[in-house]
């Protein structure tokens, strides 16, 4: 019996972001569409691009981190027209904030984003060449961080650490690795010399890798 030929199709596209779980889903509602061998929507960080090369896709060569990849693999039963209206309607979908009866397009900065929700826990999930700007507006703001991101430069690191060390609440940056998470968070009942105590303690021993 004849193998059903296949086709693959690799695209690029700017201004574009999306998490990693987020993607994650985006791909699966991809690749169950009737016709689709296999279907990966990922930023292209190093690993990610390593990852579909080794499924055999052709990434271009001027790809970088603030990519959006599409790669999408094809029998002769599928329409590709067809595919990439489902990415677009998927990617749509996961940006959609529904606030009742009305739809609220999303805040296009974190500063904005917490003037609707003020003092909220904000998770920096970003290429790391972007991780500080992210958590500084969220500092400046007056909430806590945690940063997820790889690739943080170290003295931007220290930088926000620093900060959020120096401020009277006791906000703080968690730098989560993996699944691994802690809280830069002091109880509320302890005085102002306390917390920002017990803040630069933790942010010492985060900046050694071993807050608990």
């Amino acid at each position: 019996m004849t193998e059903p030929h296949t086709s693959d199709h690799v695209e690029l596209r700017s201004g574009t972001y999306a998490d990693s779980v987020t993607l994650l889903q985006v791909s699966r509602q991809v690749q169950q569409l009737p016709g689709v061998e296999s279907a990966q929507v990922a930023m292209a960080t190093p690993l990610n691009v390593e990852v579909l090369e080794r499924m055999g896709f052709a990434v271009p060569g001027d790809v970088t981190v603030n990519h959006l990849v599409v790669a999408i693999r094809l029998d002769d039963s599928a329409e590709l027209e067809a595919v990439r209206a489902e990415v677009d309607r998927a990617l749509a979908e996961s940006r959609r904030q529904v606030g009742g009866p009305a739809e609220e397009a999303p805040p296009r900065t974190t500063s904005t984003g917490l003037r609707r929700e003020p003092g909220s826990l904000v998770l920096v999930s970003v290429p790391g060449a972007s991780a500080a700007v992210e958590a500084m507006d969220a500092l400046e703001a007056g909430s806590d961080v945690m940063v997820f991101s790889d690739n943080v430069p170290l003295h931007q690191e220290v930088a926000l650490k620093r900060y959020a060390a120096s401020r009277e609440s006791p906000a703080g940056v968690c730098r989560s690795v993996r699944a691994r998470s802690t809280s830069a968070r002091t109880p509320s009942s302890a005085s102002s010399s306390s917390r920002r105590t017990a803040t630069t303690r933790w942010l010492t021993l985060a900046s050694a890798g071993i807050a608990n």
